[in-house]
């Protein structure tokens, strides 16, 4: 029952390790692949690998329990919070049945998913050591919102490359990442809330869904929707102050239904190669750069905007720009429509270069 200094290897048998009995090495299967067996009692610190070559059948940790090296293994139970500091490969489902923690300190394949199945856990991917590439599903238990998925790490980027929460009626409650983190989400994203502060955020999949809100909470925060979206997601600065958050749109056609910049204004709202782009709310920001086909604002505008490509802008009726729309290249074809109603623009038109064609649709705009 004492500590073990050294390696443990079974073939095909059963480790058992009491409570508090810590291993300095690995604790490797030299059997046939799953047919080891690992319990855990209680409290363990295990430095090296487990599994080695050959996966355990089974591990199962009756509280907590943190592991250096990589894990391999075909199942894994837990009752207390486990932290995989050098990665894992397992192959079924890891279910919470708690208030749990899980860490993925490094890459991992988690090939079954992990489950919240209803509870108010945490998984924590952490990239401080190196880029962090985590694969399976992370979801929870069907019609509940439950579960935070933690991104970490400073410098070095987390790429998730399943889906994250399965629908609206079965998400997380919330994602957040920290402050320099690059989070990278390959598949589409559901949670109740995103709270970015001071990373990004990168969407590769064409968003028909995010969340309720992606809060902006200090400064150098920022998401791209590389694909474009079709969301009624609030965007929000939520420090207190103005002028603090990113928005990136790129290519694909996308409308943005929830208001952005609602409590304070973003810094920046930049449209890259963008298709058409929807506005369907009031949008609140230090600037907004369009590289875009087309854009509508359907509601109040708050931002200086600047066009770099050809495109139509067009303002809803009855609608106003508190800011200019300026064209910083020269001769390019760029269409402003104001569709009715008493609208107002308050700053200058093409004071750079000229815009070419202003469609007013009424004497009032």
């Amino acid at each position: 029952k004492g500590n073990v200094t050294g390696d443990i290897t079974t073939d095909a048998g059963t480790i058992t390790l009491a409570d508090t009995v810590n291993v300095t090495g690995d604790i490797k299967n030299v059997g046939a692949e799953n047919a080891a067996i690992l319990i855990f009692e209680g409290t363990s610190i295990v430095s090296g690998v487990v599994g080695g070559d050959n996966a355990f059948g089974s591990v199962t940790a009756a509280s907590d329990v943190v592991f250096g090296g990589l894990v391999k293994t075909k199942t894994f139970d837990f009752n207390g919070n486990a932290n995989f500091a050098g990665g894992a490969e397992i192959n079924d489902e890891v279910s919470f049945n708690a208030d749990q923690s899980v860490i993925f300190g490094a890459t991992s394949n988690v090939a079954g998913g992990v489950n919240f199945d209803g509870n108010a856990g945490t998984i924590t991917l952490d990239s401080s050591v190196a880029d962090n590439t985590f694969s399976g599903e992370i979801t929870t238990a069907a019609n509940s919102t439950s579960g935070i998925l933690s991104i970490t790490g400073g410098a070095n980027a987390v790429t998730v490359m399943n889906q994250v929460g399965n629908s609206n009626s079965q998400r997380l409650s919330e994602v957040t990442v920290a402050d320099d983190t690059n989070a990278i989400f390959v598949e589409n994203v559901y949670t109740e809330t995103m709270s970015i502060n001071g990373g990004s955020v990168q969407l590769l999949t064409a968003a028909d869904y995010l969340a309720d809100a992606v809060n902006f909470t200090k400064a150098g925060s920022s998401i791209y929707f590389t694909n474009g979206a079709d969301i009624n997601t609030v965007i929000n600065n939520t420090t207190g102050g103005d002028n603090v958050g990113t928005l990136v749109i790129g290519a694909g056609d996308s409308t943005f239904g929830g208001a952005i910049g609602a409590t304070n204004s973003l810094e920046a709202i930049n449209l890259q190669g963008s298709d058409a782009v929807i506005f369907s709310a009031a949008v609140k920001a230090t600037t907004i750069s369009i590289d875009a086909n087309s854009v509508n604002f359907n509601g109040n505008t708050t931002a200086d905007i600047t066009v770099s490509s050809a495109t139509e802008i067009t303002l809803a009726a009855g609608k106003n720009i508190i800011g200019y729309v300026d064209v910083s290249v020269a001769d390019l074809d760029v269409t402003l429509n104001m569709s009715g109603g008493d609208s107002t623009i308050t700053g200058a038109i093409g004071k750079t270069h000229a815009v070419t064609t202003i469609n007013a649709a009424s004497a009032g705009a």
